[in-house]
C-alpha cells in the first residue's frame, strides 16, 4: 500500500538517515521538522506526522511533489512552522529562608549550610565543594544532610521526541559539625578497671527515685469465639492473668522499680460479637451477645480484684473496638461510636466496684464517644485506641499517630493499640508505637486465609517520663 507524502519528496540522501531513526523510534515529528528545516526544507507538522506514520507502518510513500520541486528555503525565509526552540526557564532565586550561606548560632556545636539552587539533588560532595569555595576545609567537618526540597519552575523540549520536560530546581541544607580530635592519652585499661565497681553498685539497688506506671494492655479477648479451644481456654488464660500481673509487680520491685500505679486498659474487642464482622460469624460463635458480655465482665472483675490486693492505685480504662459495635445487616455500625459493648463491660465493672467496700484505690476512666483518648502515666502522655480507625496496617498506625499529634488531637509521645493481634513495638525518635498481642486463641478462618496465627498473651510494660517505655513482658 502506498501513501501520498510531502516529506518523501525530500532528497533521498537526507531521508535515508532520517527514516532509519524514525523506524528505530529515535525521531518524532519535532525532530523530523527540525532536521528538514536545518536543510532548508519547510514542511508542516502534520506532514511530518504522516511521514512518521507510514514509515513505522512499513508503507511506501508517494512524493506529493516531483523530485527537486519541494520548496527549498533558508531558515530565515521559512513560512511554515519554525523549528521548536529549546526553552530553558531562568534559574529562580532561592525561596525565602533558603538563601545560600553558612549560619552559625551562638552556643551551637554545628553550623547549617544552605547550598545554592541546583538542577540536580545536591549531595555531600556538592556541600564540600561549596565550603571549599568559601575557603573552608570540609575535611575538618562531618557533613549531614538535613533537608532537600524541589520546585518545578519551567520546561524544555530537550527530549528526543520533542516532548515538554519539566525542569526542577533543588535546594538543600546540611548540618556541618567539627570533627572531635581523639583525646590524647586515653587509658582503656583504667576505664575497664572501673567495671566491677559499676556492676556492684547496680546490685540490690533499692526501689527509690521517680515512680513508674505499669501498663497492662487487655487486648482482643473476643469472648464467645469457638476457635482454638474457644471460651473455655480463654477463661483459663484470663483466670491466670490476675496472679500473673501480681507476680510481675513483685519481679519489678526486686529489680528496684518503683511501681506507683497500675493501669489496666481494655484495648477493644473484649467480646466477639455475633454478626457483621467476618463470613459465617453467627454460626461460628458459641455464646450469644448477653453471654459474651457476662463472661467478659466477670473475668475483668476478677482481674481487678486480684490486682487490687497489692494496695497500689489501680486505674481501669479502655477504648471501643470494632467487634463491640452495634452493626446492621450490611455490616455497618448504625448507632453512636460510644454505643459499644467494650465500653459497656467497663461501665458495668465500674458499677460493681463503686458499690463494693475496700476499693477506694481503684478508679475507672471511660471515654464517652471518643475512639481514642489520652492519659498521663507517671508524667508520660499516652494515647490509646483500638487500631481500626487507622488504615494501612503498621504504616497506617504510624500515620494516624503522627497526624493526631500534628493536628493537636493528642500530646502523647506513646500510642498503644490492639486490633492486629500481634506484638509490635517501634521507636521513631521520641515517639513509640506499642501494638499489644491478643489473648484470644486465634482464628481458624484467618489462619486458613492468610497462613498466620497469633500466640495468646497480654503485654505489659513500665511507662514514665523518666524512662519512657521499659521492662516489656508478655504474660
Amino acid at each position: 500500500m502506498s501513501t501520498p507524502c510531502t516529506v518523501c519528496a525530500a532528497p533521498a540522501a537526507l531521508l535515508s538517515d532520517l527514516d532509519a531513526r524514525i523506524a528505530a523510534g529515535d525521531a518524532g515529528r519535532y525532530v523530523v521538522h527540525r532536521e528538514l528545516a536545518a536543510n532548508g526544507i519547510t514542511v508542516s507538522m502534520e506532514a511530518a506526522r504522516k511521514h512518521i506514520a507510514h514509515i513505522r507502518a512499513g508503507e511506501q510513500g508517494i512524493p506529493s511533489h516531483a523530485p527537486g520541486q519541494l520548496r527549498l528555503t533558508t531558515l530565515d525565509q521559512a513560512v511554515a512552522l519554525p523549528p521548536v526552540p529549546t526553552v530553558t526557564a531562568p534559574q529562580p532565586a532561592a525561596p525565602r529562608g533558603y538563601e545560600p550561606g553558612v549560619r552559625f548560632e551562638r552556643g551551637a556545636k554545628a553550623a547549617v549550610v544552605t547550598l545554592p539552587p541546583a538542577p540536580t539533588a545536591p549531595g555531600e560532595g556538592d556541600c564540600a565543594a561549596y565550603l571549599r569555595g568559601l575557603g573552608i576545609d570540609p575535611d575538618l567537618y562531618i557533613l549531614e544532610p538535613i533537608e532537600v526540597r524541589t520546585n518545578s519552575h519551567g520546561w524544555t523540549r530537550d527530549d528526543p521526541e520533542g516532548a515538554a520536560v519539566t525542569q526542577q530546581t533543588f535546594f538543600a541544607r546540611f548540618r556541618v559539625t567539627r570533627r572531635e580530635a581523639a583525646a590524647d592519652g586515653f587509658d582503656v585499661d583504667e576505664l575497664l578497671a572501673t567495671v566491677p565497681a559499676l556492676a556492684a553498685a547496680a546490685v540490690d539497688r533499692p526501689a527509690t527515685g521517680a515512680g513508674e506506671s505499669l501498663l497492662v494492655g487487655l487486648a482482643d479477648w473476643q469472648t464467645g469465639k469457638r476457635d482454638q479451644g474457644g471460651t473455655a481456654k480463654l477463661v483459663e488464660r484470663l483466670a491466670a492473668l490476675g496472679p500473673a500481673i501480681v507476680a510481675r509487680v513483685g519481679e519489678l520491685q526486686l529489680l528496684g522499680r518503683n511501681v506507683e500505679t497500675i493501669y489496666l486498659v481494655g484495648l477493644g474487642d473484649l467480646v466477639e460479637g455475633c454478626k457483621g464482622f467476618y463470613p459465617m460469624q453467627t454460626f461460628s460463635v458459641e455464646l450469644d451477645r448477653r453471654q459474651q458480655i457476662r463472661v467478659a465482665r466477670r473475668m475483668l472483675t476478677e482481674i481487678v480484684k486480684t490486682v487490687a490486693t497489692l494496695g497500689i492505685p489501680v486505674v481501669v480504662s479502655g477504648v471501643a473496638g470494632n467487634h463491640g459495635e452495634q452493626r446492621d445487616g450490611s455490616g455497618k455500625a448504625f448507632t453512636t461510636p460510644g454505643d459499644n459493648d467494650d465500653l459497656l463491660v467497663l461501665e458495668q465493672c465500674a458499677e460493681v466496684f463503686s458499690l463494693a467496700e475496700g476499693y477506694g484505690h481503684v478508679s475507672f476512666v471511660i471515654p464517652d464517644q471518643e475512639l481514642a483518648h489520652t492519659m498521663d502515666l507517671s508524667g508520660q502522655h499516652t494515647v490509646f485506641t483500638h487500631g481500626h480507625v487507622a488504615r494501612g496496617g503498621w504504616a497506617g498506625l504510624w500515620t494516624w499517630f503522627k497526624n493526631q499529634r500534628a493536628h493537636g488531637k493528642t500530646s502523647a509521645t506513646i500510642a498503644v493499640v490492639g486490633h492486629y493481634h500481634h506484638l509490635h513495638v517501634e521507636n521513631d525518635g521520641l515517639l513509640t508505637l506499642f501494638q499489644c498481642p491478643a489473648l484470644e486463641g486465634g482464628s481458624d478462618y484467618f489462619s486458613t486465609a492468610m497462613g498466620s496465627t497469633t500466640v495468646p498473651g497480654t503485654a505489659c510494660a513500665l511507662v514514665s517520663s523518666a524512662f519512657g517505655v521499659r521492662d516489656l513482658a508478655v504474660l
